[in-house]
C-alpha cells in the first residue's frame, strides 16, 4: 500500500511541476482514490479486438502488423494491376499488465486465420480462441473458409493448443461471464437442406482446460440464449417455443452436464442476480480539437470521441480525462486498468487505488510543491529585474504585475501571488533571508518568499 501512495506522489507532484492540474487524473469514489498511470502501448499493429482476463491482469490483442501493411500500399500505388508481393502479418499479444510487458504469442498471414471469438476462462490464466482457417484448392487458390478449431492459450508459459475440433458445417461460439466457474462452448450445425431441423451441442469448459461430455438440444433449443445465474454456479439456456394459441413461451433450461441433459425448470427471480453499481465507470464524451491556424488554411474544428472516467460519487474530483481520442474502449472486469485504441494503436493505463485520506494528503503535497515552485519563480524573477534597475525592486503599490512579465512571460505564475514588499533597493534590506517579499497562500500555509531568493513553506498558526 506505501508503493501504491509513492506512486500517486510522484504522479500528482510531476503535474504540479509541470503546470498540469494535479486532479485531472484522478477520481474520488466514497472510500477511495482512483488515479491513472501513465499509458502503455501494447501493441503497434491496426487492432481489431482484445479481450480482458476476469481478473484484470492480461489482456490478448488481435491486431494487423502496420510496417508491412505500409509496404502494400506504396506497391499498390506504383502498380495497381500487380498482386501483393506481402501480406502483413496478423498478430495476437498478450499484454501483462502487472509486470508491464507485451509478447506475441501466435503470428500468421492476414486471411489465413479469422480470428472469430475469444474468451478467457474465468478463475484461470487460459483463453479459448476460436479461429476460422481458409480453404485452398490443390493449385493453391483460396476457395473458401474451411471449419473452425478452438484454441487453448496458456497465459503463464504462452503457449498455444488446440483444444477441440468442431466436425464440418458446425460453428462454435464460446459462452461465459466473469462469475462463472468455467465456459460453455455453443457447438450449432449449419442445416444443409431447408427442412432439416436445427440441432446444437453445448460442452462445459473447466477452468483448467478440461471438457466435459454434451448435451444435445434441437429446434429451437440450438438456438436458446445461455446464461449464468446464482453467482455463476448455474448455466442456463433460456429458449423460445410454440405454445400453440398462446403463441410463443418462453422456457428455462437447466445445463446439467453430468447427466448430459437439459431440464426445464420455473424461471429464476432475475432481480436477484442484478449486480451492484460499480463506484466508477468508463463512458465515451466529446472533446474539441484545435483549429487548423495555418496560413491560408480552411478554419476547421474536430469532435474526438474520449475515454472518460466517472465515479458514482459527486465530488470536484468525479472525472478523469483517460485519452482525449479513443476508437475502442473497455475497462478491465478487475477495474484496475483501461484499454483503448488511438489510430489502432492499442493501449492500457493502469489504475491504481488507495484511501481517499492519502490521496487527500498526496494532492495537498503536490499543490504546496507547485506553490513553492511558482514562488520561487517569481522570487528571481524580481531579482533579475532589480538587477536591470539599479538593485532597485518595485514597490507593491504599483503596476508590479506588469512590470514583473517580460522577466516571467506566463501571467498565470503571477496570479495568487501576494507582493508584500513596499520597493527600494536589495541592497538596503539588513537582513534578506527572514525579509518576507511575497507568498502564495495554499492548504494549511503559504509559499513564502524572500528577500535573498530563498522560499519555504509556512503553516498558517
Amino acid at each position: 500500500m506505501r508503493f501504491a501512495l509513492g506512486l500517486i506522489v510522484t504522479a500528482i507532484a510531476s503535474f504540479g511541476t509541470s503546470q498540469m492540474d494535479p486532479t485531472s487524473e484522478l477520481i474520488f469514489t466514497n472510500a477511495k482514490a482512483i488515479a491513472l498511470l501513465p499509458p502503455q502501448i501494447v501493441s503497434t499493429g491496426m487492432t481489431s479486438s482484445a479481450y480482458w482476463s476476469p481478473n484484470g491482469k492480461f489482456l490478448l490483442v488481435n491486431s494487423v502488423e502496420t510496417k508491412t501493411m505500409g509496404e502494400m500500399l506504396l506497391r499498390s500505388f506504383e502498380n495497381p494491376a500487380a498482386p501483393p508481393k506481402n501480406l502483413p502479418d496478423q498478430v495476437l499479444a498478450l499484454h501483462d499488465v502487472e509486470r508491464q510487458t507485451t509478447r506475441i504469442v501466435w503470428r500468421g498471414r492476414v486471411g489465413a486465420v479469422t480470428i472469430d471469438d475469444a474468451s478467457w476462462l474465468p478463475g484461470s490464466a487460459s483463453a479459448l480462441i476460436v479461429v476460422r482457417h481458409e480453404v485452398k484448392d490443390d493449385e493453391g487458390n483460396v476457395t473458401g473458409e474451411g471449419r473452425q478449431v478452438v484454441w487453448s492459450l496458456s497465459a503463464t508459459s504462452g503457449q498455444m493448443t488446440t483444444a477441440f475440433q468442431p466436425d464440418e458445417n458446425e460453428l462454435v461460439s464460446i459462452e461465459t461471464d466473469t462469475r462463472a466457474k468455467g465456459a460453455v462452448l455453443a457447438i450449432r450445425r449449419l442445416r444443409s437442406q431447408a427442412n432439416q431441423e436445427p440441432s446444437a451441442r453445448y460442452i462445459w469448459v473447466r477452468p483448467n482446460g478440461s471438457i466435459s461430455g454434451a448435451i444435445p438440444a434441437k429446434g429451437n433449443f440450438a438456438y436458446g440464449q445461455i446464461e449464468f445465474f446464482e453467482k455463476g454456479n448455474r448455466p442456463m439456456l433460456i429458449a423460445r417455443e410454440n405454445a400453440g394459441e398462446k403463441g410463443l413461451r418462453t422456457v428455462w433450461l437447466d445445463m446439467d452436464f453430468a447427466s448430459g441433459h437439459l431440464k426445464e425448470v420455473p424461471p429464476l427471480n432475475v432481480r436477484a442476480e442484478t449486480e451492484p453499481e460499480p463506484e466508477f465507470r468508463l463512458i465515451s464524451g466529446a472533446t474539441m480539437a484545435a483549429s487548423d491556424a495555418r496560413a491560408g488554411a480552411t478554419p476547421r474544428t474536430i469532435n474526438l470521441n474520449s475515454a472518460w472516467l466517472i465515479a458514482k460519487e459527486k465530488s470536484s474530483n468525479q472525472s478523469a480525462l483517460v485519452a482525449a481520442e479513443v476508437e475502442k474502449m473497455q475497462l478491465s472486469p478487475a477495474m484496475n486498468a483501461v484499454f483503448y485504441t488511438t489510430k489502432g494503436v492499442a493501449i492500457v493505463r493502469p489504475l491504481i487505488s488507495v484511501p481517499k485520506e492519502w490521496a487527500l494528503s498526496a494532492l495537498a503535497h503536490a499543490e504546496r510543491a507547485r506553490l513553492i515552485s511558482d514562488a520561487k519563480q517569481v522570487a528571481t524573477a524580481l531579482h533579475i529585474y532589480a538587477a536591470d534597475y539599479d538593485d532597485v525592486l518595485p514597490s507593491n503599490n504599483s503596476d508590479w504585475m506588469e512590470a514583473l512579465y517580460p522577466y516571467t512571460k506566463n501571467r498565470q505564475l503571477l496570479d495568487g501571488f501576494v507582493y508584500t514588499f513596499g520597493g527600494g533597493s536589495l541592497s538596503d534590506i539588513k537582513n534578506p533571508a527572514n525579509t518576507e517579499i511575497g507568498y502564495k497562500e495554499g492548504p494549511g500555509g503559504r509559499a513564502v518568499a524572500y528577500a535573498d531568493g530563498h522560499v519555504k513553506w509556512v503553516p498558517n498558526p
